[in-house]
């Protein structure tokens, strides 16, 4: 019973929504709509919805409108939880991703070690300021003097925009 009742009062509003009026088309082209035919040009009548879009004459079955406007509506809102689905889905994903990396940056540090994508500051956290530098167009090279006996281990650190892009070891004489 309720439930025929708010059918019939969405008939109803859907009823009301809608408006005859006639489509008139001037000389130049310009589309003018009005409550009553147009007199010095050919009109045709239509229906208009609220919000001024036109609808056809023969819109057919009020519940059949009805219907399609429903599934239009929650064909929408079923775009719109999909849609914030995903971003909620790729902020859990991002989340997890900066999680790892930032796991693998501490590992690294711990060890002693560089890797690709660490930052000026990451770097100084394992290795410590840079014995020499030397800035290029685009990039910065810090290199880092190890003694051991004779022989010395030079390392060098490549940064580009900020993070670490290429680091090397080699035995020097």
């Amino acid at each position: 019973m309720l439930r025929s009742l708010f059918t019939i009062a969405l008939l109803t509003a859907a009823g009301a929504a809608q408006a005859a009026a006639y489509k008139c088309t001037g000389p130049d082209g310009a589309v003018t709509f009005s409550d009553m035919p147009c007199p010095d040009t050919p009109s045709e009548q239509v229906q208009l919805h609220d919000e001024g879009h036109e609808a056809p004459l023969s819109a057919g079955d009020p519940l059949e409108a009805q219907r399609r406007m429903a599934e239009e509506y929650d064909r929408q809102r079923e775009a719109e939880i999909q849609s914030n689905m995903d971003r909620r889905r790729q902020a859990v994903l991002d989340k997890k991703a900066r999680d790892e990396w930032e796991a693998k940056v501490r590992d690294a540090k711990m060890d002693d070690r560089v890797i690709e994508g660490m930052t000026k500051s990451d770097v100084r956290d394992a290795w410590g300021d840079p014995d020499e530098t030397d800035i290029n167009s685009g990039s910065e090279t810090w290199r880092y003097w190890r003694r051991n006996g004779y022989d010395s281990l030079l390392n060098s650190v490549t940064f580009r925009d900020g993070r670490v892009s290429y680091w090397s070891q080699d035995w020097q004489p």
